[in-house]
């Protein structure tokens, strides 16, 4: 059984990570015995045959510490189940097209560092063109390794990290720790030696890897992923289960399901949702391929969460939650076993127990300490807030602006059910409440429904949304009887796909966001245009829905005074 949770880390990454490529110039299938370095030691002034025997030894020496063993590498990749592919570039080839093109595809790229005695230009060149590939992506889990027979590490590391501006370094959080360089959007750029030539001592010694153990090597380090912890497990775990089992499920949905898909696509009132409802069906055995391998039972269950909460402690003796207004605050130290049965057990029960540490609060506070329970895993009320705020936004928006094929036009987001908007020169938010049927093959100038929203400070909003390009986030309110308040505008559709589209914001040629323009009846503007914020899920804005329609539905009469009072107590 894992006994932490980088064991549960280094589970996941072998049964996620399939495939590495590595780029070297000194790359053979020879072991390189036959390689000798001489090691007379020169006590006199060489002459110039000497000098040029010594020069060639130099040659020598170089080769054994910069060559790459083929066999070794990618027999032990094989065995960890790796599909390992080696490059060995010719000089004056330019590779980079091919390099850039194949990492879309792996999970580990490893770069020899000179190639070609470059002094690490060229490996700086084809890690620069991945990392700006990655990010027009919106970033992704990606491990790079310099692997190279030069030993000064920490210098490669600072060379690479150097190579970016500030603004680079602040817009990615480029950031150079001791041992690697990582990002805020999954990257993490390690430093490796290779173990020919030399044996490295001290802390050098713990970097430098033979090839026959570089595979497992670079699975351990990919499995230290930044800001790797529970829920990534879940994921990592969930996408390799849909890789072992998506063949079958293509395989399920074979031609013969055609037929009974466009029977059904023929034969109901909207045919665009036919594409939906093929998608969820597929999406569904997905995701009973992910529940039959116990992804969830393994990766959030109890010992899971023991594992997390223990790691929380970081060796400490003592962990606390801060609770209460910032003029009362109370701090409550856990010990980790208290700690692990609170998460374990849950709330209530912890608070039945006898085992509650010093000022655990009594029932009636317990409300106040169960909004703070995130405070636990954070440094500070701030980015315990900051964290709630983001699972918060994951469970409720479905698109928004900062979406990889949003932010590259790929995507043209539509006006319809929970779109939220805000008017632009205002500080006005509006949800469209629009019925999906009305929204879809519009011929004309059209009213879209609207209820007003409301910025709230609230700790339960009803809606969490991106504002500052997804670096901040809002909580909204619907507005108290907003079934009083509803606002019809009108929209031109687009001709060509019979929805209301929204227009592109650019600047210099790059995406900055996108609005939809309401006109009049008579086809003029009658308000600032709306800025696009997101598009809720389906269910999450149903709900909202529903409930307005409950408070349009409410049946009031005349009744006998004391009796209607009578009655509601």
């Amino acid at each position: 059984m894992c006994e932490t949770l980088s064991d549960h880390r280094l589970s996941v990454a072998k049964d996620f990570v399939h495939t590495m490529i590595v780029v070297d110039d000194q790359a053979s299938y020879e072991d390189g015995s036959d390689v000798a370095v001489a090691g007379a030691e020169i006590t006199a002034k060489p002459s110039r045959r000497a000098a040029k025997e010594t020069r060639s030894d130099d040659e020598n020496q170089k080769r054994i510490e910069h060559r790459l063993n083929v066999e070794a590498l990618t027999k032990s990749a094989f065995e960890h189940g790796l599909v390992c592919s080696v490059l060995r570039p010719t000089k004056n080839e330019d590779v980079t097209s091919s390099v850039v093109r194949a990492s879309e595809r792996v999970d580990i790229v490893s770069l020899d560092w000179e190639l070609f005695d470059d002094k690490g230009d060229i490996a700086l060149g084809l890690l620069k063109r991945i990392m700006m590939r990655d990010a027009e992506v919106n970033g992704r889990l990606r491990l790079v390794s310099i692997y190279t027979g030069d030993t000064g590490r920490a210098e490669i590391l600072k060379k690479i990290h150097e190579s970016f501006d500030q603004t680079e370094r602040d817009e990615r959080r480029l950031t150079l720790r001791d041992d690697d360089i990582i990002s805020n959007d999954g990257l993490r750029i390690i430093c490796l030696t290779k173990a020919h030539g030399r044996t490295l001592t001290g802390e050098a010694k713990r970097f430098q890897v033979a090839e026959k153990d570089l595979p497992e090597r670079l699975l351990r380090e990919f499995s230290d992923f930044p800001n790797g912890g529970l829920l990534s497990n879940v994921a990592l775990a969930a996408v390799a289960s849909i890789r072992r089992t998506a063949h079958h499920v293509v395989n399920r949905f074979n031609r013969t399901m055609d037929g009974p898909f466009l029977h059904h696509r023929a034969t109901i009132a909207m045919s665009e949702d036919s594409g939906s409802y093929a998608l969820g069906i597929i999406m569904g055995e997905l995701k009973n391929a992910v529940i039959h391998d116990n992804v969830v039972r393994r990766y959030t269950g109890d010992d899971a969460v023991r594992r997390r909460v223990a790691e929380a402690f970081g060796g400490s003796n003592k962990r606390s939650i801060t609770y209460g207004q910032s003029e009362n605050q109370k701090n409550i130290e856990f010990n980790q076993k208290q700690a692990q049965a609170m998460f374990v057990d849950g709330l209530r029960k912890f608070a039945e127990g006898n085992d509650k540490p010093g000022g655990f609060p009594g029932k009636n506070n317990l409300p106040r300490l169960s909004r703070c329970l995130t405070s636990f895993f954070e440094d500070g009320t701030t980015e315990s807030s900051r964290a709630q705020q983001e699972f918060a936004f994951l469970t409720t928006v479905r698109s928004h602006p900062a979406n990889p094929s949003i932010k590259r036009g790929d995507v043209i987001p539509e006006l319809g059910l929970g779109t939220i908007v805000f008017i632009e020169g205002t500080d006005e938010y509006l949800l469209c409440i629009q019925a999906s049927c009305d929204s879809v093959r519009v011929e004309s100038n059209s009213p879209f429904v609207f209820a007003r929203l409301t910025a709230t400070r609230d700790d339960k909003p009803e809606f969490i949304v991106p504002i500052q390009d997804g670096d901040a986030y809002a909580g909204l309110d619907v507005v108290q009887r907003a079934y009083t308040k509803l606002l019809a505008l009108h929209f031109m559709p687009d001709a060509s796909t019979g929805t209301v589209l929204a227009e592109k914001l650019e600047v210099d040629g790059v995406i900055v966001g996108y609005r939809f323009p309401a006109i009049g009846e008579d086809g003029q503007c009658v308000m600032k245009n709306l800025r696009w914020v997101a598009d809720i899920k389906r269910r999450r804005v149903l709900r909202t829905v529903q409930r307005l329609a409950q408070e349009m539905g409410r049946i009031g009469f005349d009744e006998f005074e004391p009796f209607r009072k009578q009655s509601s107590n």
